[in-house]
């Protein structure tokens, strides 16, 4: 987490579904590991600019640290995702993913939604699981 990071990219808050996919994949990676894994050099040290993306393209082919399956594909996710982002696209995914800043927008099912539209259901430990506000 590099709050002084994002901001010295200008703290771009850019939200569309290519930036919330990439903070799902990030946090993805941290299912495995609380360093980054193999990107550690790119999410956990915020190392984002291009040359960071490019000089390390087929490196995960030939994979360093982990033989963890799961891990790697988790880290080839994120690596394609953010490689195709623009710098403030990667900025304002790993804020998102730290929680620098909070999201109008929500993705569900790959669709981009603002958070305020989505309808939540509160299943109250019903043992039928029904929604708690539906009506017999």
């Amino acid at each position: 987490m590099c709050n002084v990071c994002w901001k010295e990219y200008g703290a771009p808050k850019i939200e569309n579904a290519s930036v919330h996919n990439a903070a799902n994949l990030i946090a993805e990676v941290y299912k495995y590991t609380s360093t980054g894994g193999n990107l550690h050099c790119q999410i956990d040290d915020w190392n984002i600019e291009d040359e960071y993306w490019e000089k390390y393209e087929n490196w995960l082919e030939g994979i360093g640290y982990t033989d963890i399956h799961e891990q790697v594909n988790a880290e080839k996710a994120c690596f394609d995702a953010m490689k195709i982002l623009s710098l403030e696209e990667r900025a304002s995914a790993l804020a998102l993913h730290d929680g620098f800043w909070e999201p109008e927008y929500a993705l569900y099912a790959g669709v981009v939604v603002r958070e305020k539209d989505v309808v939540r259901y509160d299943f109250g430990g019903n043992d039928d699981k029904r929604p708690s506000h539906q009506m017999d």
